[in-house]
């Protein structure tokens, strides 16, 4: 990644664990909306550990992926999970740079990246880099967050202000965390014609199967960002131990109820 601040959530070994919980609920409904038809030469950037890199080079039979990710350590542990994949590349590189070969530019059928572009300063790059990657006629997929879709029932009014307080975090560093609401704008503005939208459903009810896998992962995310969080001011260490206690209290009602949702776009590259 170019110009990025560091990355919010870190590289150690519980957030890479996840970072594969949230691929697990998300997955499949994204390889559902992309309607591959298995033949495609796929790029993604900002890989991270390669699972959802390795699930789309399944769904592609007869085509192929290539996968970016410039962290090392992130890369390293992308490498170990994909050694008997011969569908999939992986390769070092920065997504508003992507060291692609001269014959590479312009050839791919799908280019693709989530949860890329709200971790970046200057994102517009990493999408002009997209449109010039795929073909003509080839599609530009990005799907990111807006931390603004999350709602909770009942309220946690403390973890609902160590969610403000972690989506501030994100602008502090020159970040975007409402990105997602102006994914069709990016892609108009990269030469792309933007060509469908839809909200991939991430939360889940008490009740459901799911349920504290996906709370596992919200608290993650905050959890593991209160660190930085307190340092910065944005809340006091008092206020962070408040709002877990809550949330993980809150976990455990019958109503309880999480709804959140990711915004995915696709655009073509005019013909």
């Amino acid at each position: 990644m170019s110009t990025p601040a560091a990355y919010i959530h870190g590289t150690t070994a519980d957030e890479q664990e996840r970072l594969a919980w949230m691929n697990r609920l998300l997955n499949e409904q994204e390889l559902d909306a992309l309607a591959l038809r298995g033949d495609e030469r796929a790029l993604e950037l900002g890989a991270g550990t390669g699972i959802f890199a390795r699930a789309l080079a399944g769904r592609l039979a007869r085509g192929s992926v290539l996968a970016l990710e410039l962290d090392e350590r992130q890369l390293a542990r992308a490498r170990s999970d994909s050694a008997d994949s011969a569908r999939l590349e992986l390769r070092q590189g920065d997504a508003c740079a992507p060291p692609l070969t001269q014959a590479e530019w312009g050839t791919f059928d799908l280019v693709h990246a989530r949860f890329l572009l709200e971790h970046l300063t200057e994102p517009a790059r990493a999408v002009r880099a997209m449109a010039r990657a795929v073909r003509p006629g080839g599609r530009v997929v990005l799907v990111d967050d807006d931390h603004d879709t999350l709602r909770l029932w009942p309220a946690a009014p403390a973890f609902e202000a160590l969610w403000r307080a972690y989506c501030g975090e994100y602008e502090r560093r020159g970040m975007d965390p409402w990105i997602g609401r102006r994914l069709s704008g990016l892609a108009l503005d990269a030469g792309l014609e933007p060509c469908a939208a839809r909200l991939l459903f991430f939360g889940a009810c008490a009740g459901m199967e799911l349920f504290p896998t996906v709370m596992d992962n919200m608290i993650g995310v905050v959890a593991g960002a209160g660190p930085d969080l307190v340092r910065s001011g944005a809340l006091d260490a008092d206020a962070l131990a408040r709002a877990l206690d809550e949330i993980g209290a809150w976990r455990l009602r019958r109503d309880a109820a999480l709804w959140y949702a990711v915004p995915f776009l696709a655009a073509r590259r005019p013909a």
